[in-house]
């Protein structure tokens, strides 16, 4: 290609761009990679993919069998944008035609896209991560989409998913991806292939199983399943249920051959993907508890939490498996039942597939296989009872909730209209910094990464509140229509019987903490107003058990911190023992001020935070103003008071830097490969993770193992779980058994002896939980038969 060909923005006269730079390679390749834009490197060679990039680049490609010499590289945008940044939409739709002319010249039959600009360039979209791995047929060609190598460069977590897709895009070179006529599968939908069916689920010892649904909510009533496919060794088959063609649309016919699958597949290994989801369509519309023993997507997630764990990327990165996919939701009018049905049975084959390799995997670790086995699958079991159960929402406060709340934001936006002067929207942050900086000449505190006056509430409005009237009220405002966006999503979700279903995720973080959604319960804001709401059903008291300064027991135990360890043993007050050894006070002289700051300070330095960062957090999240000295002061006699503690965070980075991991007390692994990042800030945020991650996640998965243990020990129509958050517990006890249930809920919570038998740990600072009875965030200390507010 002519070397000195100008592309359209040059032709503009825009000087800041270079003369382009073409691809290079056989003018007839067979095989075209097309990359971002040439770097300074690039450009004075004359050649695209050189410096550190290219070579990582050149790596996989030797390693899945490819060679630069065979084939044509080139990149989406042809010219250097300025200082080496990430090309402009306009920039990518300018040099988009010459790419096109370029694919054209070549006659590629392959291309492999690597990147996000790419990507955009030739299907003018974005998603990278979302269509990573897929194959996508245009034009008579064959993309493979793929990362940027300069991507997995800065963060190493993304090599293993670069190699692979080179190595499955040999594979699509060389016609050895699985071709869609391979699987063995079929259709039951008569009484014959029904026959054979169960003979086969009789003879398996091992059986994955799958529904396709109509919607995300099994507990909807005009929900359906349209089909339930399951695998054995031998074949897929797949049973029609609520969809045209099916003969078994029958309700009395799917009861009884849901009852007849579960009889034949009673003992048998049951394994799923998600399976919590598919098992609560199953529990909710046939009344039966699918007694799965292995789920793939946690498996993937305990072996690997940085990979993708859908069961289409995983079936592509370790099956060999072509793209297969339907869109949901679709029109069943337009899907044929032969089109959805084989979906369905490549999803039960490739989640049996995926269970011999990650059976084989888990046996290789024994701590991981101990979490997997004595942790995670149980506690999918137990969440999907948790998930059916719901959180009951107060039917009587509610209505009355909602309407004092949307008063209160009505009112509030006349007072800043007053305020103002003018009628402004008051959640658009553009107007906001123009009435502000502009209009009100208040001081610029910080800026957002484009440059532009950053209104952010949590980190700049209250550090202006002495600056206008107008602050306070703005915060009020922000505060109550945050409250209103709760309430009026609980409301959309809220079930029949007052109840709304929280879907946990036990995969939802790299920590190991769960996450949560629909709704999220841990973004539910500290308000007693709103979090009070949340209570049991007549007949039942709601309790939330807490356990109590875990994160710091936690971490006092993992760096063996004499004086902290000390004073939990003695049942000290840790924040109180803090202030005075840091503040030089008498135990008896702490004030509450006092504890407040050392609050600050414990929480602030247990994982190493700078005493500069100190002081911004200590003044957001505790109201606590600091100088620089007296942020710097407080750091140095942290670490003096508690010196195992810096030891602890060398060791933790140590122990990163030579095996790219760290693991809980349990077992559990947080691998991070970006400790091998030449990026500076990836480094220190690997580091950071190595301190933290094993406190958080232990601290999680004692909670979510007490769940567990609470779960199995006592009856369902005693005591449910409703909740998890972070470290506490929600639960509702029926009312004639809270003075039975509470201390056994304590004593399970508290019981580290379990903990250390199951997954052969020690520990060694005592555990202790605080119990409420009552609404969320409005309960009372319990105590025997006579509840009390706590002082």
């Amino acid at each position: 290609m002519p070397r000195d060909k100008l592309c359209s923005s040059c032709e503009l006269g825009d000087t800041t761009h270079q003369v382009c730079s073409w691809g290079q390679g056989p003018k007839n390749a067979k095989v075209m990679l097309i990359g971002e834009a040439p770097g300074a490197r690039e450009e004075d060679l004359d050649k695209p993919f050189q410096g550190k990039s290219g070579k990582l680049l050149e790596e996989f490609l030797l390693k899945a069998g490819l060679h630069r010499k065979d084939l044509y590289i080139t990149n989406a945008v042809k010219c250097r944008p300025p200082d080496n940044r990430t090309p402009s939409k306009k920039e990518i739709a300018i040099c988009k035609y010459h790419l096109e002319d370029e694919i054209k010249e070549i006659k590629p039959q392959y291309i492999l896209v690597l990147g996000a600009t790419a990507f955009t360039s030739i299907f003018n979209k974005a998603g990278i991560m979302e269509h990573r791995g897929s194959i996508i047929e245009k034009g008579g060609i064959s993309y493979l989409i793929s990362l940027h190598p300069s991507a997995a460069l800065r963060m190493p977590k993304l090599r293993p998913l670069m190699e692979a897709d080179l190595t499955r895009f040999k594979q699509l070179m060389d016609g050895k991806l699985e071709e869609n006529s391979s699987m063995e599968w079929t259709l039951v939908n008569d009484i014959p292939n029904l026959k054979a069916f169960i003979r086969d689920l009789k003879s398996a010892k091992s059986i994955s199983y799958d529904i396709e649904c109509s919607s995300l909510n099994g507990l909807d009533p005009n929900s359906y399943i349209y089909c339930i496919g399951f695998s054995t060794k031998r074949r897929s088959w797949v049973i029609p249920f609520d969809y045209p063609e099916s003969n078994f649309r029958n309700k009395n016919v799917q009861y009884k051959l849901i009852r007849i699958i579960e009889k034949v597949t009673r003992g048998k290994n049951l394994i799923a993907h998600n399976g919590k989801f598919d098992n609560k369509w199953i529990k909710s519309k046939y009344g039966l508890q699918m007694e799965q023993t292995f789920d793939t997507m946690l498996a993937s997630f305990i072996l690997d939490e940085n990979r993708p764990h859908g069961l289409k990327p995983l079936s592509k990165m370790y099956l060999n498996a072509s793209d297969y996919d339907l869109k949901f939701p679709f029109d069943v009018r337009n899907v044929p039942l032969e089109t959805l049905a084989k979906y369905c049975a490549y999803d039960v084959r490739y989640t049996l597939q995926l269970y011999y390799l990650f059976k084989e995997q888990l046996k290789e670790d024994a701590h991981l296989s101990r979490v997997f086995y004595g942790l995670i699958m149980p506690a999918s079991k137990y969440l999907e009872l948790t998930e059916t159960e719901g959180v009951y929402i107060d039917q009587e406060k509610y209505p009355v909730a909602l309407k004092q709340i949307t008063q209160e934001v009505s009112d509030l936006e006349k007072e800043l209209c007053k305020i103002a002067g003018k009628t402004l929207n008051w959640n658009s942050s553009p107007q906001m910094a123009n009435l502000l900086f502009t209009e009100l000449k208040l001081p610029v505190l910080e800026t957002t990464p484009t440059g532009k006056p950053s209104t952010s509430g949590e980190n700049v409005l209250p550090r202006l509140r002495d600056k206008h009237p107008i602050i306070n009220v703005l915060l009020d405002y922000r505060e109550k229509i945050k409250l209103s966006q709760f309430l009026i999503s609980w409301g959309t979700m809220m079930d029949r019987t007052g109840r709304v279903h929280p879907s946990f995720k036990l995969h939802g973080t790299v920590t190991g903490r769960l996450s949560c959604k629909d709704p999220n319960f841990q973004q539910v804001p500290r308000d007693v107003f709103l979090r009070s709401l949340f209570t049991a059903p007549q007949g039942w008291v709601f309790v939330e058990a807490d356990y109590s300064q875990v994160e710091l027991r936690v971490a006092a135990m993992l760096a063996n911190e004499t004086n902290m360890k000390r004073a939990y043993q003695t049942g000290q007050d840790i924040h109180q023992n803090t202030a005075s050894l840091v503040m030089g006070i008498p135990m008896d002289k702490v004030t509450k001020e006092d504890r407040k700051k050392a609050k600050a300070v414990n929480f602030g330095f247990l994982y190493g935070m700078s005493s500069k960062k100190f002081k911004d957090y200590a003044r957001d999240k505790y109201q606590v103003t600091l100088t620089d000295n007296e942020a710097s002061q407080f750091r140095t006699r942290f670490f003096d008071a508690y010196p195992e503690l810096l030891a602890w965070h060398d060791r933790q980075r140590r122990i990163v830097q030579k095996y790219g991991y760290v693991r809980s007390p349990i077992g559990r692994k947080r691998r991070l490969p970006e400790i091998n990042s030449p990026d500076r800030g990836v480094k220190a945020e690997a580091e950071r993770q190595s301190i933290n991650s094993p406190v958080q996640g232990f601290a999680s998965d004692m909670c979510l193992f007490s769940m567990v243990r609470l779960s199995q020990e006592i009856p369902r129509d005693q005591f449910k779980v409703v909740g998890l958050v972070h470290d506490a517990m929600m639960g509702i006890i029926k009312e004639e058994y809270v003075d039975l249930i509470v201390p056994k809920i304590k004593q399970v919570m508290e019981d580290m002896a379990t903990v250390e038998k199951v997954f052969y740990t020690s520990i060694s600072v005592p555990i202790e939980v605080d119990v409420k009875i009552g609404p969320w965030g409005s309960g009372k200390d319990w105590t025997p038969n006579k509840p009390k507010e706590r002082e």
